[in-house]
């Protein structure tokens, strides 16, 4: 089944709803919903440039670079995330091709599910290294390492004041750049 997209739905969000119908023929609904929400921020990112989501020419280059480079900078991926989301894309993948949005010039579809099985392993290096994070990555890592619940909107707001407020510009950078900071004092409060 077609969704096409609408003044209110992105193309984007035309193409997963579509996923999701599928997927929903196969997997419990929670699964299936978690799937689209994991290939979401892959689509955002792979067409940034306004490129139409169905018209994606899927290649190896295409790939590494989404996978390698675009989403460790751009997006917070515990290792958890990775596990899930890798082969989201492969069964993305799968739906493309079932529903003729494979494009031609794009590697075969096999291939391109075996070169995400290659990727887990680096890009699990990559969200567990420090420095191939983007500096929101980092602090949001050494919050956590402090015991702030980031996901909870107020605890984030104390630790945002308590950052920037009580520590120098070069602390800051220093846990920006790497997720630590070396001989920090303890917070006053």
């Amino acid at each position: 089944m077609h969704v096409p997209a609408t003044p209110d739905r992105s193309p984007i969000h035309a193409l997963l709803d579509e996923f999701l119908l599928c997927r929903l023929a196969e997997l419990c609904p929670d699964h299936a919903t978690l799937e689209a929400q994991h290939v979401e921020p892959l689509l955002d990112l792979v067409t940034a440039d306004g490129e139409d989501p169905t018209r994606i020419r899927w290649t190896e280059e295409r790939i590494r670079h989404l996978l390698l480079d675009l989403l460790p900078r751009h997006v917070w991926q515990p290792r958890e995330m990775v596990l899930e989301q890798i082969p989201a894309l492969g069964a993305f993948f799968t739906f493309l091709e079932a529903h003729g949005y494979w494009q031609p010039g794009s590697m075969e579809v096999r291939a391109a599910q075996e070169l995400l099985d290659e990727l887990v392993l680096p890009v699990l290096e990559i969200v567990e290294d420090p420095s191939r994070r983007s500096g929101p990555e980092n602090i949001r890592d050494f919050a956590r390492a402090l015991g702030i619940r980031v996901d909870d909107p107020a605890e984030r707001t104390v630790f945002a004041a308590w950052f920037n407020l009580h520590l120098t510009a070069e602390e800051r950078d220093e846990v920006a750049e790497s997720g630590r900071l070396e001989g920090w004092p303890m917070a006053d409060s």
